[in-house]
């Protein structure tokens, strides 16, 4: 599967995640910032942890999008809000506004590129972690990224996707990070 350009929203760069305001989803983008770092860092595992697990399937699939891993952000085991630590993105605020979408998937995907195809590897997941990915749905934030890629900005679309991370999980809650009480503002879900 061949990633589509970061200037394509409609294809691949379109994430689907459970509204963290109510029922239903929302429409999100990944920052191109964070997906050209990722791709000029060369970081196979991280490219495919965003096609596996972060974008996952989306729940109406756009015109030529074949595959299928997980719910990605549709499922979360749990959403806080707020950072306690900086994440710094664009600016010094996006700690307190962004979503941290926890899920528990029972592998991880790793990217491959080939000259006979790029693909998408399942992995094993790191041992006793959850997967937790950063959101904000700013409207400055959603701007900015779609200023970025140049594009006029899809009104449908709520939120972007910052980063994503394997974190370990708590002791007595394996489905939480560890110290998420700490770690985060407040849990919405």
């Amino acid at each position: 599967m061949a990633f589509e350009p970061v200037n394509s929203p409609i294809n691949c760069n379109l994430v689907w995640a459970r509204n963290p305001h109510g029922a239903g989803y929302i429409k999100l983008i990944c920052h191109p910032q964070t997906i050209d770092k990722v791709m000029e860092l060369g970081a196979e595992s991280k490219f495919g942890e965003y096609v596996g697990l972060v974008h996952g399937n989306p729940p109406v699939p756009p015109d030529g999008f074949t595959h299928v891993q997980t719910d990605g952000l549709k499922r979360p085991v749990a959403i806080f809000k707020g950072l306690k630590r900086p994440l710094y993105h664009l600016d010094g605020s996006a700690d307190g506004d962004v979503y941290i979408y926890v899920t528990n998937p029972t592998a991880t995907y790793s990217y491959r590129p080939s000259v006979h195809g790029n693909t998408i590897l399942e992995c094993p997941r790191p041992v006793d972690s959850v997967f937790t990915t950063f959101v904000s749905v700013s409207p400055d934030h959603v701007d900015e990224a779609f200023r970025s890629m140049g594009k006029p900005r899809l009104q449908d679309v709520q939120g972007v996707v910052f980063f994503w991370e394997w974190t370990e999980s708590a002791r007595n809650s394996p489905l939480l990070p560890f110290e998420h009480n700490t770690r985060y503002l407040t849990r919405i879900n």
